[in-house]
């Protein structure tokens, strides 16, 4: 058998995260993000136009997100090794590696920006009714912007140019799991052994620094937007109140969702590809593999 559970993976598992990832990504690509962008179109006169053109700045990267990651890609982390194996129909083709990881760094940053500049659209609809003076300026925002744009342009000139297979990649192929893999088809790209990244430890270094850069301001911004609110519900009518408890929660989910299921699982897959964990069960590797 093979170990760190992989036997597990290659049977069972990776087909069922490459099936469901499918199947949520085409019911999004299909169906909720064009009915939320006819919302946005047609009912124009239901928020004000900066934040709506936020909305749908977010919609249209969410699905280039999930076509070009949850389809045309579909990377799989390969922890204890250090690399990534994709199975989408551009890793079966004759796509390079390098054009292939560039891809794959452009899909998993792409709609950051949007949800930044979300975010503070909603802190400023949100400071302006409670008639705050703690807000970011439109020229404080396209600062932001530029400066968010520019970190995530870093992240996928780094993720591209430095997702290299290992010097020592013939070696690896002789592994029995990176073998196993490598017979279901599609691409490998193996940057080492357990525990070394090889160059690429470079843009994971980068990716911690950007979240420390980018992270800290929506959060702030998150909490202000809820404390204005809670601060202001006995100066409004209770019309008004519900609006603005309706805009704290959608502001709380949207954060909390940017946090579970991007943040956290982008850093625990490259955590795991960064230390070795050969000493973890197998069952826990292969449990968390797929997610």
């Amino acid at each position: 058998g093979l170990r760190f559970g992989w036997n597990a993976d290659i049977d069972y598992t990776m087909d069922v995260s490459f099936v469901t990832r499918k199947v949520i990504a085409l019911w999004s690509l299909l169906i909720l993000h064009p009915e939320v962008l006819y919302i946005l179109y047609t009912k124009k006169s239901v928020m004000h136009s900066s934040l709506r053109y936020a909305y749908i700045s977010e919609q249209i990267s969410l699905i280039i997100n999930e076509l070009v990651f949850s389809i045309l890609t579909r990377p799989y982390p390969l922890f204890p090794f250090s690399g990534l194996h994709c199975d989408g129909p551009l890793a079966r083709g004759e796509m390079p590696k390098t054009d292939l990881m560039f891809l794959v760094g452009f899909s998993v940053v792409v709609d950051v920006p949007s949800f930044v500049f979300l975010i503070m659209r909603m802190h400023t609809a949100t400071a302006t009714a409670a008639g705050s003076s703690i807000r970011l300026s439109n020229a404080a925002q396209v600062i932001v912007m530029v400066v968010t744009t520019s970190l995530m342009l870093l992240n996928v000139i780094t993720f591209g140019s430095l997702a290299r297979d290992a010097t020592y990649y013939d070696k690896m192929l002789q592994i029995p799991e990176i073998s196993a893999l490598s017979s279901r088809g599609g691409t490998n790209v193996l940057f080492g052994v357990p525990g070394d990244l090889g160059v690429f430890k470079i843009e994971f270094y980068i990716l911690v620094a950007t979240i420390c850069i980018c992270l800290p301001l929506p959060s702030f911004l998150t909490a202000h937007a809820r404390c204005l609110i809670a601060n202001s519900r006995s100066a409004i009518s209770e019309r008004a109140q519900q609006a603005q408890e309706r805009l704290s929660r959608v502001l709380f989910i949207q954060i909390l969702e940017f946090v579970v299921f991007y943040l956290l699982p982008l850093v625990l897959v490259f955590t795991l590809m960064y230390i070795d964990v050969r000493h973890w069960p197998d069952w826990l590797m292969a449990f968390l593999r797929p997610l």
